[in-house]
């Protein structure tokens, strides 16, 4: 669950796991609009999507954008305040943003009746801290321009992980995040072309503690004893887009198309309870394709776009020792025990409208996201294979209304997710929730069929914009 962009970054999910708005870490224009990024502008979240938009920052900014979700059925909650400066010195610009950020863990009954962790009074976890710097140059040609990023956080709690675990009495959360980007950027009258590359790497630990009750006979009553399972989730995303958009005459809209590629390796892969094999390492390769109209002008925004995602990821377990068969043969310490296939066919449709008016506009917007998967687990040690085929749709409505005064601008943002929720898996249930969407990869093969009690994301994000001069 890595801190993220979502234009270049294709999350990954093979469950239907509610999610919190917890990476909301920079000012977006069309975040109320559905997040319509292919053939419209955002002029506040360009630059960190490529540096090298940055090019088109125009003056001294300051940004202050505390931001709140929470998550219906006392799933959990979260505040984060982020500040981010824009500067602009001749033909370098640069941006700088840092937050702070406290989550809360889900108040609920523990399904196993023996713990009693997730009752009582919300959980605060210790402080999470983010900071990004991005820098780029004009080139001396015309058009052309460059830029690099940094991204950077300090995890000591992603959103849900308590929940992950099925069970467990106590889960200690600590990692780290980081993100390299460069960027190209070309524009002209009636078209633009970027290229963006990436990489980034993610490394969680979660010491998850248990309680093993068991009966006495010496005392005739129940006893409990604590264990301390260890769990690493690591992941290396290596990703590269391209993007071009064109007016095919002055006053007519942008059409716009895209290409992303991401190969991500996963070393570590925590076992979590949903799971039928444990600690398994695997590799993924993910695509998307998509195409966008916008409109720009003084008084409308428009934008539409539709992505589809055609990923593939592969996951397996292997032997700690030898393992003999009765029959003869067996399999040989280090090689795989148990392989999954993924094949994911996922689709993105995004549209939003902002009306603007002298001291006020106002938006709308939707995306929608389908996400479908079928998996092959083939089981070498029972010399078994099985298939499955899952698929969910998830909705985010948003809307947003922006206050225009002489010495800044204030904008509210309100989101709604709904179509995912807590998956249950064969009449037992696994009390589960995700992080921010977009940076959520759950690649668990889950061990049978799963259903989905719904539940809803409530977030509500303000921004204040102030000028603060020229260069």
């Amino acid at each position: 669950m890595p801190l993220i962009l979502s234009a270049q970054f294709i999350s990954i999910k093979s469950l239907p796991v509610v999610t919190g708005d917890q990476f909301l870490l920079y000012p977006s224009q069309n975040i109320s609009m559905g997040n319509v990024n292919i053939a419209l502008d955002d002029a506040w979240l360009d630059p960190f999507l490529n540096p090298a938009k940055g090019s088109r920052i125009s003056a001294t900014n300051l940004f202050v954008q505390p931001t709140f979700y929470v998550i219906s059925g006392n799933l959990g909650s979260g505040r984060t305040f982020p500040v981010t400066l824009f500067l602009k010195k001749g033909e370098w610009f640069s941006t700088l943003s840092a937050s702070f950020q406290q989550l809360e863990a889900a108040n609920l009954s523990n399904p196993n009746w023996f713990t009693s962790q997730l009752d009582g009074p919300l959980k605060s976890y210790d402080p999470n801290r983010f900071a990004s710097l991005t820098l780029g140059r004009k080139l001396p040609f015309d058009g052309f321009s460059v830029g690099g990023s940094f991204s950077w956080a300090d995890l000591n709690a992603v959103g849900g992980v308590d929940l992950l675990y099925n069970g467990s009495n106590k889960i200690d959360q600590n990692g780290k995040s980081y993100e390299l980007r460069g960027g190209l950027f070309y524009e002209d009258a009636l078209s633009t072309m970027e290229l963006v590359g990436l990489y980034n790497n993610y490394e969680m630990t979660h010491k998850v503690e248990y309680i093993d009750m068991f009966w006495n006979s010496t005392t005739n009553h129940w006893d409990e004893n604590k264990r301390i399972e260890k769990n690493l989730d690591y992941t290396d995303t290596y990703g590269a887009q391209i993007k071009y958009k064109e007016k095919l005459a002055e006053d007519a809209p942008y059409i716009g198309i895209l290409a992303t590629y991401n190969w991500k390796t996963h070393p570590k892969i925590p076992n979590y309870e949903i799971m039928n094999i444990p600690r398994d390492p695997g590799n993924t390769w993910a695509y998307n394709f998509g195409i966008g109209i916008g409109l720009d002008n003084e008084k409308t925004r428009f934008g539409l776009d539709f992505i589809f995602e055609p990923i593939w990821s592969n996951t397996w377990a292997t032997a700690e020792e030898d393992i003999i068969f009765r029959e003869g043969g067996g399999i040989l310490a280090g090689h795989k025990t148990i392989e999954n296939n993924f094949v994911f066919n996922n689709w993105i449709a995004r549209i939003g409208l902002n009306k603007i008016y002298k001291s006020y506009d106002y938006s709308i917007g939707l995306e929608i996201n389908s996400r479908r998967y079928s998996l092959d687990q083939y089981d070498y040690v029972q010399q078994s294979n099985r298939s499955q085929d899952e698929n969910w749709t998830e909705y985010i409505w948003s809307w947003g209304v922006g206050l225009h005064f002489s010495r800044f601008n204030l904008k509210y943002t309100g989101r709604v997710l709904t179509g995912a929720g807590i998956p249950s898996l064969s009449q037992q249930r696994f009390w589960l929730e995700g992080a921010f969407r977009v940076s959520a990869d759950i690649i668990a093969a889950p061990a049978g069929s799963l259903t989905t009690d719904y539940q809803t994301v409530f977030t509500h994000q303000f921004i204040i914009q102030v000028p603060l001069g020229g260069e």
